[in-house]
């Protein structure tokens, strides 16, 4: 009988300890999530046709410098936006090799940064 007792206090017990954890399992996810959105900002969103530099491990050859190579390469188009911060890109008739098929491929967002195209309109009205 009393083996039987103390076995239906450590249930309760174990149950309130698992309750417990749980909770504070809870608290700190909430503050990691917090504390993660403080420091990140929400990733730039594309368009279908928007014109993107991407952003290449460069291979060098054996004692050249990567350090004024440049870090990104384009223009691409963004073909399609397949979610979870995907893009395919396609080349542009800039970007295509003489005689090679065109280009496809997915990148993620951290990857892809807007080209940034300046009008001569816009320059000329600025400095009248």
């Amino acid at each position: 009988m009393n083996s039987l007792v103390s076995e239906s206090h450590s249930l309760l017990d174990r149950d309130r300890i698992r309750s417990d954890a749980d909770s504070l399992i809870q608290i700190n996810q909430q503050k990691q999530k917090e504390r993660f959105n403080r420091s990140h900002k929400k990733p730039t969103q594309y368009k279908i046709g928007d014109l993107v530099r991407v952003e290449k491990d460069i291979r060098t050859d054996p004692g050249q410098s990567r350090k004024l190579l440049p870090k990104c390469v384009g223009p691409y188009r963004i073909s399609k936006i397949i979610g979870n911060d995907r893009y395919e890109i396609e080349d542009t008739p800039i970007t295509r090799k003489a005689g090679s098929k065109p280009y496809r491929s997915i990148y993620a967002v951290d990857k892809l940064y807007p080209w940034l195209v300046y009008s001569y309109d816009a320059v000329s009205s600025d400095s009248e």
